[in-house]
């Protein structure tokens, strides 16, 4: 892995209080027979690294951006890897956020001079059910996010989510169909586990399906210990798996649901969303975008927001 951007580029964003890890949502299920997959970008040796970036550019002068507290960029987290997650040190006294969102929302806070703090006091359900945006208790929802119209105003897409297989690096399968008679998992309850289920029911039940192999955390360990022959999970979630393994695990990709990954922020704060969508748009101009990609995946993005 190279350590050089990985660890030295993963930015951190303080966080206040206890926080709770939460698996990364997938969105949508259902059925149909994926082709052939592709590798999802990450593999067992990584390319060079990104070229130098270059630093983010300020907002205009004049330029009104509401936020609840001066010079701080408040986040309700909806956490799941590889987007947002606690320290993974379990520190109270100086808790820091680790994932691409936590680089893209320092980007996003050096354009408006404002520190991104979050909020995990805020729990998922209360953002989506309470209205956590609306009564003010964060400016901008990050983690794994999908636009959502209940919950407020989506900004440009910063990544684009599918479905992927990780596997050991030396047995990495072509599709779903090559993996009949193999033991594939998938996190109970997931989006992952019903298109699985959904697959596997419409060809014969070939494959034998598990769903207890926990949540990414235990991944690596049911792949290396070969209590399951692939595991089926988010795209974000396999490259990230297959960059930490060092060339022992594999991501490939599954054509079934796609779905993007944005920031939401309140109702009618146009100024802020609009900053948010400059600064992602800047961040790929700048380079920045790309150098927050690779230190998760271990890749050049093929996507960038702003693309369709």
């Amino acid at each position: 892995m190279s350590t050089d951007v990985n660890i030295a580029y993963r930015i951190s964003i303080v966080v206040m209080g206890t926080a709770v890890v939460f698996g990364a949502a997938g969105c949508g299920s259902g059925g149909g027979t994926p082709a052939h997959g592709t590798p999802a970008s990450a593999s067992s040796s990584a390319p060079a690294s990104p070229p130098p970036a270059r630093p983010m550019a300020k907002m205009p002068a004049g330029a009104r951006v509401p936020l609840i507290h001066k010079g701080q960029l408040t986040v309700c987290p909806v956490y799941g890897n590889p987007f947002l997650s606690p320290s993974p040190d379990g520190s109270d006294s100086d808790k820091t956020g680790t994932g691409l969102d936590a680089n893209l929302l320092t980007l996003i806070g050096q354009r408006m001079s404002a520190v991104p703090l979050v909020q995990p006091s805020v729990e998922p359900e209360d953002i989506y059910d309470y209205d956590a945006l609306g009564h003010k208790a964060c400016d901008v929802v990050a983690g794994a996010v999908t636009a959502d119209p209940h919950v407020g105003d989506a900004s440009i897409p910063y990544f684009k989510d599918s479905l992927a297989l990780l596997t050991r690096a030396s047995k990495s399968p072509a599709s779903l169909a090559s993996l009949a008679g193999k033991r594939v998992g998938a996190e109970s309850g997931s989006s992952a586990a019903r298109y699985l289920d959904n697959y596997n029911k419409q060809h014969g039940d070939a494959i034998h399906v598990d769903h207890n192999v926990g949540d990414e955390a235990a991944f690596t360990f049911m792949l290396q210990e070969k209590k399951v022959d692939a595991i089926l999970t988010t795209r974000g979630i396999a490259m990230d798996l297959a960059y930490q393994a060092d060339g022992r695990l594999r991501a490939t990709s599954v054509n079934g649901p796609t779905w993007k990954i944005v920031f939401l922020v309140r109702h009618g704060n146009k100024g802020l969303l609009t900053q948010i969508n400059e600064a992602l748009a800047d961040a790929v101009r700048n380079g920045q975008y790309a150098r927050s990609y690779y230190a998760y995946f271990g890749s050049m993005p093929t996507w960038q927001p702003g693309q369709s």
